[in-house]
């Protein structure tokens, strides 16, 4: 966005905007060349909380995958994400699932082991269960 900015000028204004639109959602920005000053600037116009996370590594990692689907209903939603681990498991993989609150995360785990248990997806190997972590814990 801010090298952008040189050619396009609306794009100075998309970090504040996209805040704007998302409220505190969690934001991920990716960049493969952006120096700390510039990270630091991005981050700022992005409204990050401070302490916001910074990794500086390679992104060349073959056994992670990255998936973003837009939400439609909790039932629908709760099928899809049973279905992407039952993929996961089937790769002899893992998956994570990140909610925004403590309650969502309880909610979520005893709703999955519902489907789960019910073995009401047919793809889900048997043994397949959810954990949750959270901040609180240790």
């Amino acid at each position: 966005v801010e090298e952008w900015a040189d050619f396009r000028p609306t794009y100075k204004s998309v970090c504040s905007r996209l805040r704007d639109y998302v409220g505190d959602a969690p934001i991920l920005a990716l960049t493969a060349t952006f120096k700390p000053r510039q990270r630091q600037r991005i981050a700022d116009a992005l409204r990050l909380q401070p302490g916001w996370f910074e990794s500086v590594e390679t992104v060349l990692r073959p056994n992670l995958r990255l998936e973003v689907e837009r939400k439609t209903t909790p039932y629908h939603d709760r099928r899809r994400i049973a279905e992407l681990m039952a993929e996961a498991a089937d790769a002899e993989g893992q998956a994570i699932v990140y909610v925004r609150t403590v309650k969502e995360a309880d909610s979520l785990l005893a709703k999955l082991s519902s489907l789960l248990h019910k073995r009401a997806h047919k793809k889900a190997p048997r043994g397949l269960r959810g954990h949750k972590y959270h901040a609180s814990m240790s």
